[in-house]
């Protein structure tokens, strides 16, 4: 009898994991992220640059204000805001200037000196100005024509109620002169009882507010820095 041995494969025997009842009410393990150390940064704090040195204002400038002031500390022109506002320094203070206000200034202390001395310099208009005046606006200016020559408005009468301006104050803009000439006649009634220098006064300031630089207008380094050193060459001048 013939015996037939075979060798016996083995046998791959899998481990029993055991499940646990409990995992599907248990919350999953938040998966774990890498942990970066950031770098530690050293810090160095840079000292702001003082600038010590001052704009000086040229000789072009100064020699254009007269009876100037000799006494104005240095100043730098830091700039303007909202086309309206100069800021400069002076030493350790910081002005704020209203461009308009100041430009009135100006131009109120020139004419006052002008009307004293006689010297009103008027500037003719390329296309004169035909104002219409009703009744009593018409009455006012037959009283104060000369007045208002004065002032710069070469006038003569146009018409049954209409006068014709060939000239004005220097500097007005060719659209103000009409609304100007009827708010100075407008002036010129409410001080008839009053002294004329009071008179003159209240013209004088409408004049000049209507010369002076607006708000809103943009202006270049070198205007406002004239437009700063004349006003620091205004004696007494803390207010516009």
């Amino acid at each position: 009898i013939k015996l037939e041995i075979k060798k016996a494969e083995p046998i791959e025997v899998k481990p029993q994991i055991k499940e646990d009842p409990l995992a599907k009410f248990r919350k999953p393990k938040a998966e774990e992220k890498p942990v970066f150390k950031e770098p530690k940064l050293e810090l160095f704090k840079k000292e702001p640059e003082i600038n010590e040195e001052k704009i000086s204002v040229s000789e072009e400038i100064k020699s254009s204000v007269s009876d100037r002031n000799e006494d104005i500390p240095p100043f730098s022109v830091i700039g303007q805001i909202f086309a309206t506002y100069i800021i400069a320094e002076s030493g350790d203070e910081m002005l704020l200037i209203d461009q308009h206000a100041a430009h009135e200034r100006l131009k109120y202390e020139e004419l006052i000196r002008e009307l004293a001395e006689k010297k009103l310099y008027p500037q003719v208009l390329l296309e004169p100005v035909i104002v219409s005046l009703n009744g009593s606006e018409m009455a006012e200016y037959t009283k104060n024509a000369e007045i208002l020559a004065q002032f710069g408005f070469e006038n003569e009468e146009f018409g049954e109620r209409e006068i014709i301006i060939r000239t004005s104050p220097l500097d007005v803009e060719w659209a103000d002169v009409e609304s100007l000439f009827l708010e100075l006649l407008t002036k010129c009634s409410s001080g008839r009882k009053e002294v004329i220098s009071d008179k003159f006064q209240r013209m004088i300031y409408t004049i000049a507010c209507k010369a002076a630089i607006k708000a809103n207008h943009v202006l270049t380094k070198a205007e406002m820095e004239k437009l700063v050193y004349e006003v620091l060459s205004l004696p007494n001048i803390n207010t516009c």
